[in-house]
Order: structure tokens, then C-alpha cells, then sequence
């Protein structure tokens, strides 16, 4: 087997030489230290002296692309998203309710939530019309495009007009959307709706 040298450029580290046991991609690599990269980490491949290979994208899987940012996230659910996101406040998004498991294709809403400031602090930006690129543990691309924006209490109540969302936010109804969550003060929440597209 012909061991090749390769830049790997990876979301956490930036670009790492390594060295791959494949021959036109990566079936594992190590950075320089001997670490394993997880997969999911690594999103481009190119070599470097003598052998030119195909530049090659690796789909990441569970992120959220929006805005140019890419937000990890996990399947974690009602009974262990908090937890997720305030053990990695800045980099890790969760779903929470809804769905508990993403998917794109259930026909279903998931609600995902993290912390701002911290991973979900780019929702802010978000206007409606806007696209997100959300993949699933296997890593298919879903696209959505937010729709509505609106903020509400602790308790899914409505800031400017008091109506319950609750229901809305974390059921499953709706069909195939998206709704992240994050806090704007210690009392408000900001919610963004996304809809298959």
C-alpha cells in the first residue's frame, strides 16, 4: 500500500499534515501527534509534493449550516439536550424537542437549542428567507428556509402578543420544519422557524 502524505483540513484543528493508508482519500488519519480525527471533523483532503489527488469533500454529519457557520450538534432530546449543550456551551448545539433525532425526511418538526452567547449566537442574524443546511447521523443534507421569528418567555409565551407557542415549538406537527432556540436575556427566548425546502 503507498502511503501518501495529505493536508487535511479540519473543522476544529485547520489544516493538519498528515499521513492516509488510502489511495485517493482517507480511510482514517492521524494528526502530526498521532490522534485520530473523527470523520466528522475532517472536510477537505488535497496532497502535497509529488502525487496530486482530487480534492475531495467529506459531508459532516449532525451540523448546522447557516450564515457561513458550521454548528455541531447532537441527538441528545428532552432528557439530555441541556445537559449537551451547557457541557459545551460554545461549540454544540442539540435537539430538544420535537423530534428527538433528526432526520429531513419524517415529515416532522425537531427543535434544536444552544446558547447565546455560545454556538447559537448567529441566530440573531438570521432573517426570514435565509437557508440552513442541517445533515443527519448519516450525513444527508436537508435544506430549510426560515420563515418566522419571534420571541418568547420561559414558558412559550408569546413576548408581543402573549399566545402560547409551546406546542408549536417543541410538538411534532407541522410537517417537515425546523425550530432552534436560543436565550436573549435570562427571561427571553428567540425562536426561528425553518421550513423544508
Amino acid at each position: 500500500m503507498n502511503r501518501k502524505r495529505l493536508i487535511i483540513t479540519c473543522t476544529l484543528f485547520g489544516s493538519l499534515l498528515v499521513n492516509s493508508l488510502s489511495e485517493l482519500g482517507v480511510s482514517h488519519a492521524t494528526s502530526k501527534r498521532g490522534t485520530p480525527l473523527p470523520e466528522t471533523m475532517i472536510t477537505a483532503v488535497e496532497s502535497v509534493g509529488e502525487t496530486t489527488l482530487p480534492r475531495t469533500a467529506t459531508v459532516q454529519k449532525q451540523v448546522i449550516k447557516f450564515l457561513g457557520k458550521t454548528i455541531s450538534y447532537q441527538n441528545a432530546g428532552k432528557g439530555n439536550g441541556q445537559a449537551v449543550i451547557n457541557r459545551n456551551p460554545n461549540s454544540l448545539a442539540s435537539t430538544w424537542g420535537g423530534k428527538a433525532i433528526q432526520s429531513g425526511t419524517d415529515n416532522s418538526n425537531t427543535h434544536f437549542i444552544g446558547h447565546n452567547p455560545g454556538a447559537f449566537n448567529s441566530l440573531i442574524s438570521l432573517k426570514n428567507g435565509v437557508s440552513i443546511v442541517i445533515t443527519d447521523s448519516k450525513g444527508a443534507a436537508k435544506t430549510y428556509v426560515v420563515n418566522a421569528i419571534y420571541k418568547v418567555d420561559d414558558y412559550a409565551k408569546g413576548i408581543t402578543n402573549g399566545v402560547n407557542y409551546w406546542s408549536r415549538i417543541t410538538g411534532t406537527s407541522g410537517g417537515e420544519r425546523v425550530t432552534f432556540q436560543t436565550c436573549l436575556t435570562s427571561k427571553i427566548n428567540l425562536i426561528v422557524e425553518a421550513k423544508a425546502k
